[in-house]
């Protein structure tokens, strides 16, 4: 597999980053729901087409009323009407688009499983989304409150935690479908929104610059990660619900996220495919 070029072009490390893949998974959304919406277009005429048969191009042969011979009448042909090949065809390349979304949304199914699987003995604490394999890392693991310096055992946490990550979501069966690994700082709401956006971000530069300064960040084939990673800060806008409302605590964290190829078009197709199978 060709290695990715270490300068990361078209990427940065930092918050804010424009991510040309969304543009182009927009794109690929805006076409795949002209061809769906084409489709049912199609499946209109066609059952309109039945039951207007009688207005349909036919040749009728009767006896005429003062003669031995015959008259022939023809009935107006309609227009717009595709043919049943034509239309076969239409739906033989959308299940094919679809059977190709459904396979890349699997990729990531595979991916979460195995992260489970390998940090199941690791003794390592953290909370893995079932739904999006986000891994939350909460703040005592890592930093002191209020604080955006990693601590020893938030340096040993990383030192064991970074290989077995790395290892699952770039593994080479999975490589080609990474966009992005993204290191996101998160706080509570107690302060400003924008010194909070600050302290959150500094964590996850942090976080980051641990991890490139002590070569985590190079896979075991000698691959540098570094063009993969993406460094966000999120202030408090996005709490951790608990029972009784926004739970300050667990808010207070680090995730790490892998984003595949397309990942936003790639979520809304399933969702609409699902709809309508």
């Amino acid at each position: 597999m060709k290695e990715r070029d270490r300068s990361g072009e078209g990427r940065e490390h930092g918050s804010g980053i424009v991510n040309i893949s969304n543009v182009l998974a927009a794109l690929v959304l805006v076409f795949f729901l002209f061809l769906m919406l084409g489709l049912r277009y199609i499946g209109a005429l066609e059952k309109e087409n039945d039951q207007v048969e009688t207005t349909r191009p036919t040749t009728t042969t009767r006896p005429t009323t003062t003669g031995t011979g015959t008259t022939q009448t023809t009935t107006p042909q309609p227009t717009g009407s595709m043919s049943q090949d034509e239309l076969l065809l239409r739906e033989r390349i959308f299940a094919q688009k679809l059977e190709q979304v459904r396979q890349i949304a699997a990729v990531r199914a595979n991916i979460i499983q195995k992260l489970k699987d390998g940090f199941a003995g690791s003794g390592l604490e953290m909370v893995i989304d079932d739904k999006t394999g986000d891994i939350r890392l909460r703040e005592a693991l890592l930093f002191a409150v209020g604080v955006d310096t990693l601590n020893p055992a938030g340096q040993q946490y990383l030192s064991r935690f970074i290989p077995i990550y790395l290892s699952v979501v770039l593994d080479d069966e999975y490589k080609e479908y990474i966009d992005q690994i993204v290191i996101e700082g998160h706080t509570d709401d107690e302060g400003t929104y924008l010194n909070n956006l600050a302290l959150s971000q500094r964590r996850a530069v942090s976080v980051a610059t641990y991890i490139f300064n002590n070569n985590l960040n190079i896979l075991p084939d000698g691959v540098i990660a570094d063009p993969f990673f993406a460094i966000s800060g999120r202030s408090f806008s996005l709490m951790v619900e608990g029972q009784n409302g926004a739970d300050r605590a667990l808010s207070r964290r680090v995730e790490f996220k892998f984003r595949l190829k397309d990942f936003e078009m790639i979520d809304q197709m399933t969702e609409i495919f699902e709809g309508e199978y």
